[in-house]
């Protein structure tokens, strides 16, 4: 779902910059009146005479107060301001608001052939988007994304925001920041909100980066203090004998090989993990009484697109017990979607058994009350 949401909002800065290379055609007229008077030009358009036509050319509703152009000093570079840029009810698109956009050409390079934009700065954007199925045409993001980096010098996006309604369930993304250096720098580092109005929590904080050579590159999104996204809440709550909850901090990472998604890889710690047993879990030769506190938690797994492989490079729990002595259980494995295939090696250090394990047979207690260190593996 996050890649989901990445996806959108890259689609929607994209729509955004199309747009805006639509009203372009406006600003270049007025440039070359502005060879002849030499000043800052200023075209209102408080009749919507201009906007109407755009939107008539284009089939694309398509407003704006005004656009003003301003000449920098002895060069042919302009710095174009467009204020109150909107297009309202475009395909899925419920509405897409800015307050102000402001970018700056050459003609020069525009007379050659070459768009190039540079200075971009875009105020205050929101978006609703409204649709009846996941967003799932990556390949085509990653194109328009890519034209992107290769058109736009440095690029800023401040205080966007993304209401994306998918069916009966509204996601919420504010305080969506963006920044791209350079044409030759493409990397690209940011940061938004987010709100899931399912679950009764505040608006979560996320940072991405995007890191580009050639044809490959990697989306690193960080998350602070983020709960089980709830369909994994659900599934492992909804049973009789235990509930997981807690909060987990860590990055999630998306890497493209010649353009087509790869791998993700996921790196996750938590120092609030409760496992709690609903009731006791009976065995014919013992009986659980209750699951151990989780003083930490650390995941490192990678997850293959193509073979469809879960590795997992490290699970590592460190264990409260009756003691000053550390217990911590690692675990290690492969394992495939959709086979039942699957290898785990575990490793177990210092473990008390006696704290939460109960042995039907008295002597077995005896044989509990000691501190155990072993590692094997299992799988099928």
């Amino acid at each position: 779902m996050v890649l989901n949401f990445f996806y959108k909002l890259i689609n929607n800065i994209s729509i955004i910059i199309g747009a805006l290379l639509s009203v372009l055609a406006i600003a270049i007229a007025s440039l070359s009146i502005f060879f002849i008077i030499n000043t800052s030009i200023k075209i209102d358009d408080n009749n919507k005479v201009l906007t109407n036509l755009i939107s008539w050319y284009y089939n694309k509703p398509i407003f704006f107060e005004y656009i003003k152009v301003d000449r920098v000093s002895e060069s042919y570079s302009f710095f174009i301001t467009i204020n109150g840029f909107k297009i309202d009810k475009y395909k899925n698109y419920k509405n897409i608001e800015v307050d102000n956009i402001k970018f700056k050409i050459n003609l020069s390079n525009i007379f050659n052939n070459k768009y190039y934009l540079s200075n971009v700065a875009i105020i205050n954007p929101e978006i609703t988007y409204n649709s009846l199925k996941s967003f799932q045409n990556s390949n085509q993001v990653i194109k328009i994304f890519n034209n992107i980096l290769k058109s736009i010098g440095d690029l800023n996006i401040y205080n966007g925001s993304l209401n994306y309604i998918h069916k009966d369930t509204n996601y919420f993304i504010s305080k969506i920041n963006f920044n791209k250096k350079s044409l030759t720098n493409t990397d690209v580092f940011g940061d938004f909100l987010y709100k899931d109005y399912n679950i009764d929590a505040e608006a979560k904080k996320f940072t991405f980066k995007v890191n580009k050579a050639l044809n490959n590159f990697n989306i690193s999104i960080n998350f602070y203090e983020l709960p089980l996204p709830e369909f994994i809440h659900k599934k492992l709550n909804n049973n009789e004998k235990y509930s997981i909850n807690g909060d987990y901090s860590g990055v999630i990472i998306f890497n493209f090989a010649k353009n087509e998604f790869s791998n993700i890889q996921l790196i996750v710690s938590s120092d609030n993990t409760v496992i709690q047993l609903k009731k006791k879990l009976l065995y014919d030769d013992f009986t659980i009484n209750y699951i151990p506190n989780i003083a930490n938690l650390s995941l490192n797994l990678s997850y293959n697109l193509k073979t469809s492989n879960i590795k997992i490079n490290n699970l590592t729990l460190n264990l409260q017990n009756n003691s000053d002595i550390n217990t911590e259980v690692i675990f290690l494995g492969d394992m495939i979607l959709g086979n039942s295939y699957f290898k785990i090696d575990y490793i177990f250090n210092n473990i008390f058994i006696n704290d939460y394990i109960l042995a039907k047979n008295q002597s077995n207690n005896l044989f509990l009350k000691n501190f155990f260190s072993d590692k094997g593996n299992f799988s099928i």
